[in-house]
């Protein structure tokens, strides 16, 4: 029997797939084709193999460019239940321009997602606010993101990070992009860089920072 295994990268484009013990020389060789659930900011490919096997994280190799991808997982079709975290710096430096580029940024994403792709959106400062819980609903998610949330002082990422992590977690996703959309570094979080971390990696949570210039 053939077995299908899903891979997840985050990676716009395939070059090459390295299977161990697979080789073309060897027989019929693995077919790769792109899977219905892949969606920005993540790709999701459907891996075929010639034949029935056990095969982990460890046993595939991908590259894009002749270099390694990151962050790859191997997990069964159907098994990768995957979701997104919008997460908006709302501190007083983001007041004006670079937040409302940021609420911009963050339509722009809306219209880029997998319409099957559980979303929430996040503005931080010093505490959270929520203003989508996960959903797939296009209408909710863009009302939330319609207009500009106010500022206030502190710039908490380790602890907003931590606090996208257990939703993530009580969403029971496999795992998780968060998209940090900010203007600098962190400010009076409670929690340290290492524990934002070691929060994230239990989680298989990415981040996907995007600098924004303020004054």
């Amino acid at each position: 029997m053939r077995r299908l295994v899903g891979i997840a990268a985050a990676s716009a484009a395939v070059a090459a797939l390295v299977v161990p013990g697979l080789a073309s020389g060897q027989g019929k060789a693995p077919r790769l084709a792109d899977s219905p659930s892949s969606g920005f900011p993540d790709r999701a490919y459907l891996l075929q193999l010639p034949e029935r096997r056990a095969l982990t994280t460890g046993g595939v190799t991908v590259t894009e460019n002749g270099g390694p991808v990151s962050g790859l997982a191997v997990v069964p079709p159907g098994g990768a239940a995957t979701g997104a975290v919008l997460l908006i710096d709302a501190s007083n430096s983001m007041k004006g321009a670079p937040l409302q580029g940021a609420m911009a940024a963050a339509r722009a994403f809306l219209k880029e997602r997998k319409a099957n792709m559980p979303l929430s959106v996040v503005v931080f400062g010093p505490d959270d606010t929520v203003l989508a819980e996960f959903t797939t609903d296009a209408g909710e998610l863009a009302s939330s993101v319609a207009g500009t949330p106010a500022t206030s002082e502190g710039t908490h990422i380790y602890d907003a990070l931590i606090e996208a992590t257990e939703a993530v977690t009580s969403q029971g996703l496999r795992r998780a992009t968060i998209v940090l959309l900010s203007d600098g570094t962190d400010v009076g979080s409670e929690a340290s860089r290492a524990e934002a971390l070691t929060a994230l990696a239990a989680t298989s949570t990415r981040v996907y920072a995007v600098g924004l210039r303020s004054p």
